[in-house]
């Protein structure tokens, strides 16, 4: 088995650091990846793997203090080793993957299936049930690379083993999904009415985008920014909810500040009767001004109630 050389490769620090910087400064590295220092991180990790940083920075997450990358990439590496891989099944019931290498005395057969997924706890996570084969498919090859001690397999985890999320991708591939910051509470941390859960991957991953984005909106002090971000989706009340479900303590409590200011803002709607009534109280500049903000007929009607008033006094 062969393994990659650049592992072994002193590291500048100071030179790394400021390149990991740089790419975090593009906004182009994935959006849990905020530091410097993060972004080192997992180009160091990718590193060990024989990737390049911007090959680890689109396939590699820390989760929980481990290493999640695709399962595609964790069989591609044992390929680019030497080994060799064909699935005997593969379908919406389980998926049998048969493994070979130079360094093995005979083929390795590993299966995962359904009886695999529950007793792993896994049958209820929304991705198993919308795209069951490529789970399985996603578990067979981490396991069996385990099960054969493949060095290169060391330490990673499939998206979702180590306590993450997991997405599809169009072509099937699992990958790790952006983890929350602590900005946000996690997916799994949502209101008992199952706001969140109603909604399909798609919309949770927007509405937990735009809980982010408010959230850090408030942490700038921006909070006219958050209100605009909320407002996108006034006329979804599900949507509301399942956003308000992911804000955490204080966003929630700037937002409640925010919509009280707005209100207080906001003048009374007044009204014909509401000028009339001054009128009779004998306010009439109170009166005048509720007519200037009265269309134009009704404006001339309190108007001359106040002229037809002020000629009574006189």
């Amino acid at each position: 088995m062969t393994t990659s050389s650049t592992a072994l490769a002193p590291i500048n620090w100071e030179s790394e650091l400021k390149g990991a910087g740089m790419l975090v400064k593009s906004g182009l590295v994935p959006r849990d990846i905020k530091t410097p220092e993060a972004a080192l991180f997992v180009i160091l990790a990718g590193r060990d793997l024989g990737l390049s940083p911007v090959q680890s920075l689109r396939s590699i997450r820390p989760i929980q203090g481990k290493i999640e990358c695709s399962a595609d990439l964790q069989l591609g590496l044992f390929h680019r080793d030497g080994g060799k891989s064909r699935f005997l099944q593969l379908n919406d019931k389980g998926a049998v993957l048969e493994l070979h290498a130079p360094w093995l005395a005979q083929p390795h057969k590993v299966a995962f299936g359904e009886a695999d997924a529950k007793r792993a706890g896994l049958m209820s996570n929304a991705n198993y049930a919308k795209y069951p084969q490529a789970m399985f498919r996603s578990r067979a090859i981490t396991q069996g690379l385990k099960d054969i001690g493949y060095m290169m397999g060391a330490g990673l985890y499939a998206p979702g083993e180590a306590g993450g999320h997991a997405v599809v991708s169009i072509d099937g591939e699992v990958l790790p999904a952006v983890e929350d910051d602590n900005s946000v509470p996690p997916m799994q941390h949502t209101s008992t009415d199952g706001t969140v859960e109603a909604l399909d991957d798609d919309q949770r991953a927007e509405m937990l985008r735009m809980a982010r984005e408010i959230t850090n909106h408030i942490a700038d002090g921006d909070v006219d920014a958050a209100l605009a971000e909320a407002d996108k989706i006034a006329d979804d009340a599900d949507k509301q909810a399942a956003v308000w479900a992911l804000l955490d303590r204080d966003a929630k409590k700037a937002i409640k500040e925010a919509r009280k200011a707005q209100k207080a803002a906001v003048p009374l709607v007044r009204t014909v009767d509401d000028a009339i009534k001054a009128v009779k109280a004998g306010d009439f500049d109170l009166a005048a001004d509720i007519a200037n903000g009265l269309g134009e007929r009704d404006k001339r009607f309190v108007e001359s109630e106040i002229e037809a008033a002020l000629a009574g006094q006189a």
